[in-house]
């Protein structure tokens, strides 16, 4: 042994030889490797321990149990049915583990916001344990009233927002803005301690106060439109604050069926509209009268405000979307669609107290578009429903004849038939 080594620990001096680590992120060459993500329910376990710590207050927990739930429900697969119940039993099998403390505090934090997919599992698991319980911990309990619900529009009802002040458990508020344009969709969820918003919210002004069941009711149905009928929503300012929301809101929600117009009502528009707006106009009765009813049929079908619950927004879709893909017209009908819809906004917002000032700005809408609805009509791809009422529009075959439609179908059957051959 040389003198430098005498006293020197075993392999001290030496460069070590490196031990590959499943941690690593480098692969034996060098290359970088991806870093395996945390699932949610033990990125959940890490957090919960400061997240939750004992003197945070019940706010804070539910807002924070609102978060994990958003991150989980705005990152599921489209298959996924109940991805917050998943989460709950990942967390109630962790209970029995080295995180059962985190686990514990986690599913306590969820109870606060308990809702009916996953609360019996959570309850039990509660139940059973014997962990101490926190200072913010509570039993199941209803939601809060609101102390007070106020309400800010623009002129059409098209663009809202709900405001819901709370006392308990401490003073806040919640703040929701909701689109009708195109459906009713929720584009994000505030939450925020003692906060007083403006008379004039963007483009909006306050109408007043409302009953707190009205406007939980409204909030509620915005949730469920949302969540239900458009794409998964994962931006953060709609899922952090939405399971808190959903908590707020339950059992609040009226579901609303479609209502069709009855024949006598739509009868009496039709001919209220060609009394005190169709004679104006240089088209034939019958045209005011189709395009009126074709009105009619996009405002009973798709308008939140009813058949006369036109906005800026609506008319947008109607000329540049609906109509070209939805309707088959001649070309009179087309070129006079614009003239008898500008007559129509008139008549309708008239109809609905639309102040005159707020009128217009609907009818500059129908004039700005005009020129882009008549050079996109027939360029719009429709099914084929459409197809063959356009084909036997086209040959002058009466719709009622049964055998000369059969021929047409099959004709075109035919004709798809060999055009999938030809791709193949």
């Amino acid at each position: 042994m040389s003198p430098k080594s005498k006293g020197r620990p075993k392999g001290r001096g030496r460069t070590p030889a490196r031990r590959q680590s499943t941690r690593s992120t480098h692969d034996t060459h060098g290359a970088r490797r991806p870093v395996t993500e945390l699932s949610a329910s033990r990125r959940i376990l890490q957090e919960s321990r400061i997240s939750l710590s004992d003197d945070q207050s019940l706010l804070a927990v539910r807002l924070v149990a609102s978060a994990w739930v958003g991150a989980v429900w705005g990152a599921r697969n489209m298959g996924a049915r109940d991805p917050e119940g998943a989460l709950v039993t990942e967390l109630v099998g962790e209970l029995g583990g080295r995180q059962g403390r985190a686990a514990y505090l986690a599913l306590e934090a969820l109870q606060t916001i308990a809702r009916d997919a996953w609360r019996d599992p959570l309850s039990t698991a509660l139940a059973r344990s014997d962990q101490p319980r926190p200072a913010w911990a509570r039993e199941l309990d209803a939601p809060p009233a609101p102390e007070r619900a106020q309400f800010w529009s623009d002129p059409w009802g098209s663009e809202t927002v709900y405001l819901l002040r709370y006392s308990l458990p401490e003073p806040h508020i919640v703040l929701v803005p909701i689109s009708t344009v195109g459906g009713v969709m929720i584009q994000s969820i505030v939450v925020e301690r003692d906060a007083n918003p403006d008379e004039t919210v963007g483009a909006m002004t306050h109408r007043g106060d409302i009953p707190g069941d009205e406007a939980l009711a409204a909030v509620g149905d915005g949730l469920f439109q949302t969540d239900m009928y458009w794409p998964p929503q994962d931006d953060p300012d709609y899922i952090v604050n939405r399971a808190y929301a959903h908590w707020l809101t339950q059992g609040h929600r009226r579901e609303s069926d479609w209502d069709e117009v009855p024949d006598e009502k739509r009868q009496e528009l039709l001919t209220a509209f060609q009394e005190e707006h169709g004679v104006r106009l240089p088209h034939d009765a019958q045209v005011v009268e189709l395009l009126a009813d074709t009105f009619v049929d996009f405002g009973e079908g798709y308008l939140a405000g009813g058949v006369l619950g036109w906005s800026p927004g609506e008319v947008e879709r109607f000329l540049l979307d609906w109509v070209q893909r939805k309707v088959i017209l001649d070309p009179d009908d087309s070129a006079a669609l614009p003239d008898v819809l500008r007559e129509w906004v008139v008549f309708a917002l008239q109809r609905k107290g639309v102040a005159e000032a707020d009128i217009e700005p609907v009818v500059a809408v129908v004039d700005d578009l005009a020129d882009d609805y008549r050079d996109d009509v027939g360029t719009s791809p429709k099914g084929p429903a459409a197809e063959l009422l356009s084909r036997a529009m086209a040959e002058g075959i009466d719709l009622g004849d049964k055998e000369a439609m059969d021929r047409l179908i099959g004709a075109y059957n035919a004709e798809q038939h060999a055009r999938r051959l030809l791709n193949e």
